[in-house]
């Protein structure tokens, strides 16, 4: 009843997710925190670190769990009826130097097999000796954080050499444990209660790495206080002068999210709401000189558009309005206005919904050129001759591709165009005229606040925000990379083959209609727990000047190392470097262990995709 009691009142008293997170980033700074305890029995040889000098009430005394922890020779138990395998992610990186050592890549362990290793052998060879070297910073394994990812989860491997105690039994190949409850309350100087440690088994250190590693990942074992021993613990195991310490954290495995067809209205609270009271079916559109959306959405329902749109491919629409510096006479040119109508048709709900959102926008930025509707749903973009020019080339190309994704459901992330205008406006009072081409884009991102915002081209050279925290928040591929070893992005299985079918998919396409230097748009919601995805910016073609442009950027002329490939290169390069640049930077976590016969079930699934030029 006693015992009930304390694991009780350990349980009631457990510290929130953040403070166990704190303590693990102070593992360089917190000394105490790798101090091993005393052992379990009394008469084992112990030279370890003693807080109790002398008999001086001010040193300092760490209250020790009493309780004794499961022996790992009951836990972790080998069965051949179990599964044969595990597939993790495996990535190291070197704190002392601040670099990567290893990329996260896929691993896959056989139990038992010539490429895997006793536990005791991978504490001994791989953590505690100091005289292997990483083959790639040459800094020995007390420098690196070492990470397996498998499931819901990563364990994280760290080593400390001790600056003055000696655990026992080195000679004899002793490796003794322990581990630290992160949810018990904390002590002296923040240090979670340590169990007693004790002397591995030869059952446990005989152990496969790659059983021991699925056990950790799945295992439900408790520790003596009532916690998870594998979860809210810090697991440590100690020989001679060196400690390591494995500690797992959850991650956040995403969904991914492509943009359906059918685009999805707010008509609740959009621009509706903006118009005169009474208008629903007959739409009224009031025209604002510095919002270029309403001046499109007015040309839209006038009755010189449906006129001239039944027999041109591109109806001009002429309109005069007093606007508070005199009349202003407006022409708009729709290309290809049927066509896009025709898409509309399909992937909006109405024709007016279309209206009503082009009706207001936000603030029109005169760097730039873009702005959102008022109700976020389109994105109205400002374009610039040849991009309009190179659109008039492909145009039929892309209303051929968009059909078919649409009518055969292949997967596809492009973000729709929905129009492309050019639009005119004169001031009859002093004969000012300006001119500008715009084109109106889906918004991907309607209705998501994401946490985060990526623009990802697959290049590095130039494309890093140092100050995401100011007014431009997008992040580019540099900062992405940053991130990568110690935040990657996660994603499923599943929803790793569909990003790559879409990517394929559309960078095929593009590529055949030769577009280059398009971006990959990445949305983190973690309200939902999802990426959305978008490819943007399709409408710039590889032409001479940016032929020009590769040479430059890729002799170093204008600065810049020469073995990083520019920005820029022609639409089949920068296709492979787009797509394997996406393969890499969102990771996909290893869901289950799996038998080796099963290894090519992964290629049996079958996909509609839009074919290589």
């Amino acid at each position: 009843m006693e015992t009930a009691q304390i694991e009780d009142h350990a349980v009631e008293d457990q510290i929130s997710d953040d403070e166990a997170s704190s303590l693990y980033v102070d593992f360089e700074n917190n000394g105490l925190l790798w101090v091993p305890p005393e052992p379990e029995n009394d008469d084992d040889d112990y030279y370890g670190y003693d807080y109790d000098d002398d008999d001086d009430d001010d040193d300092v005394k760490p209250k020790q769990v009493v309780d004794e922890p499961p022996r790992l020779e009951q836990v972790f138990t080998y069965s051949p009826s179990e599964q044969e395998s595990i597939k993790v992610l495996l990535s190291s990186r070197c704190e002392w130097k601040g670099t990567v050592c290893e990329r996260s890549h896929l691993l896959r362990i056989k139990y038992y097999d010539s490429f895997d290793r006793p536990l005791g052998r991978f504490l001994r060879d791989r953590l505690f000796d100091q005289n292997n070297l990483c083959s790639s910073c040459e800094m020995p394994p007390e420098a690196h954080v070492e990470c397996y990812t498998h499931r819901q989860g990563t364990i994280s491997i760290l080593v400390k050499k001790l600056p003055d105690d000696i655990l026992p039994g080195e000679k004899d190949g002793k490796i003794w444990m322990w581990h630290r409850c992160l949810r018990c309350p904390r002590y002296y100087y923040g240090v979670p209660p340590a169990t007693r440690r004790i002397v591995m088994s030869d059952a446990a250190s005989g152990l496969s790495f790659g059983k021991f590693l699925e056990l950790s990942f799945s295992n439900d074992a408790s520790a003596s206080c009532g916690h998870s021993l594998h979860r809210d613990c810090l697991r440590f195991y100690g020989f001679g002068k060196m400690v390591a310490c494995f500690r797992y954290v959850s991650i956040e495995v995403y969904s991914v999210y492509l943009s359906p067809s059918k685009l999805n209205f707010n008509n609740e609270s959009g621009p509706r709401m903006l118009l005169p009271v009474g208008v629903n079916d007959t739409v009224i559109i009031p025209v604002y000189n510095d919002e270029p959306s309403s001046i499109i959405s007015y040309a839209l329902v006038s009755t010189d558009y449906n006129s001239v749109q039944a027999s041109k491919n591109e109806p001009v629409v002429s309109f005069a309005d007093n606007g508070p510096h005199g009349e202003v006479k407006y022409t708009v040119t729709c290309y290809y206005g049927k066509r896009f109508e025709e898409l509309r048709r399909i992937c909006c709900s109405s024709e007016s919904d279309f209206v009503r959102s082009l009706s207001r926008c936000d603030k029109w930025e005169a760097r730039g050129g873009e702005s959102k509707t008022l109700d976020g749903r389109f994105i109205v973009k400002q374009v610039t001759k040849t991009e309009l020019e190179s659109f008039i080339k492909f145009a039929p190309r892309y209303f051929e591709y968009v059909s078919e994704s649409i009518g055969s459901g292949f997967p596809t992330c492009l973000a729709k165009m929905f129009g492309v205008y050019e639009v005119t406006s004169k001031h009859l009072k002093n004969g000012k005229e300006t001119k500008m081409y715009v084109v109106v884009i889906e918004n991907v991102l309607f209705g998501r606040n994401p946490s985060r915002l990526y623009d990802l081209k697959g290049s590095s050279r130039s494309r890093y925000n140092p100050d995401p925290s100011g007014s431009n928040k997008v992040l580019l591929d540099q900062n992405l990379i940053e991130e990568m070893p110690t935040s990657p992005i996660f994603v499923g299985n599943e929803s790793k083959r569909l990003l790559e079918r879409a990517i394929w998919n559309d960078t095929a396409f593009l590529a055949s209609i030769d577009v280059m230097d398009y971006s990959l748009l990445v949305g983190v919601d973690d309200e939902k727990n999802e990426l959305v995805f978008g490819i943007i910016n399709i409408m710039r073609q590889y032409t001479w000047d940016k032929h020009l442009e590769t040479w430059f950027t890729g002799s170093g002329i204008f600065g810049g190392p020469k073995n990083t490939l520019p920005t820029i290169v022609n639409p089949k390069d920068y296709k492979k470097r787009f797509r394997k640049a996406m393969s890499v930077y969102f990771l996909t976590v290893p869901c289950s262990q799996a038998k080796l016969s099963n290894e090519n079930s992964d290629n049996s699934a079958q996909s509609t995709t839009f074919s290589d030029p």
